[in-house]
């Protein structure tokens, strides 16, 4: 919610670190005054004209919350949209600067190859374990070793 300059920082590093995958990005702002909607509707113009450069092709989604059209119709028409397309979604938020690739093909394939891998999280900071919304810190959950190349042998398998 009114935050147009923190968002335009985020999509740029996105665009400029997430790899092997067309893009097709759903923004989803709210804007408390016309002052910070126009401001949205420019950064909205920089992609459209696309002054960034991307990696891949990018298909833009630009959906405003309001009174009428709550965050949650938002995401069910985001997420019909794009079922026809994919049966995986990267999930931001505007404050979140990438600053090294992401391989997001190799991120799909993963999520693809074993029915229990669910969830594939591309952690900016190992340091990152407050929540603020929620004032506490939180529960990091157990992670896994996952390989894409099946190791043929057993010395390596073992380690």
């Amino acid at each position: 919610k009114d935050r147009p300059c923190q968002l335009l920082c985020s999509l740029v590093s996105l665009l400029r670190h997430v790899r092997g995958v067309a893009l097709d990005i759903s923004v989803l702002y709210k804007a408390s005054q016309p002052t910070f909607a126009e401001s949205y509707f420019v950064v909205e113009s920089l992609f459209q004209r696309r002054l960034y450069p991307s990696f891949a092709p990018v298909e833009w989604h630009w959906m405003e919350e309001t009174d009428e059209t709550s965050l949650g119709k938002l995401l069910d028409s985001m997420l019909a949209r794009v079922r026809e397309k994919t049966t995986t979604v990267l999930l931001t938020v505007d404050d979140a600067l990438w600053f090294n690739d992401f391989n997001a093909a190799a991120a799909m394939q993963l999520l693809k190859s074993d029915n229990r891998i669910y969830s594939v999280h591309a952690k900016l900071c190992p340091r990152i374990e407050y929540a603020h919304p929620n004032d506490k810190f939180m529960r990091v959950p157990p992670f896994s070793h996952f390989s894409l190349h099946q190791s043929t042998d057993s010395k390596e398998e073992g380690e």
